[in-house]
């Protein structure tokens, strides 16, 4: 990203601020609680420890699962896409072993 004058700005050394501010948005915190965004933040997580693509991802899932899952599902799932059923996202947390943050904290989902 650039300022006005067209210089690159780093933004990683205000992420915490830049996070406060636009959880103070309802819709954007609303939408950065919801179940959806919590696994998809998750499952990349996951994915980049395990150094895994999208694809190896979504065959070790679907060994697991019995399921169809493509590359282009874990990847809209790691985006927190509402079109995927809630349902799919837990079924595929659960595989993993993995917890949205709030469900281990106890906050309403």
């Amino acid at each position: 990203m650039k300022d006005g004058k067209g210089k690159e700005l780093d933004l990683t050394d205000h992420y915490d601020e830049i996070r406060n501010i636009l959880q103070q948005i309802p819709r954007i915190r609303e939408a950065t609680e919801s179940y959806r965004f919590q696994s998809g933040l998750k499952l990349l997580a996951y994915r980049q420890e395990q150094d895994l693509t999208y694809l190896q991802l979504a065959e070790k899932v679907n060994d697991q699962l019995s399921s169809e899952l493509n590359e282009n599902t874990i990847a809209m799932m790691e985006f927190g896409d509402s079109a995927i059923e809630e349902t799919k996202y837990r079924e595929v947390m659960k595989v993993l072993g993995l917890k949205a943050e709030f469900e281990r904290t106890g906050k309403a989902i």
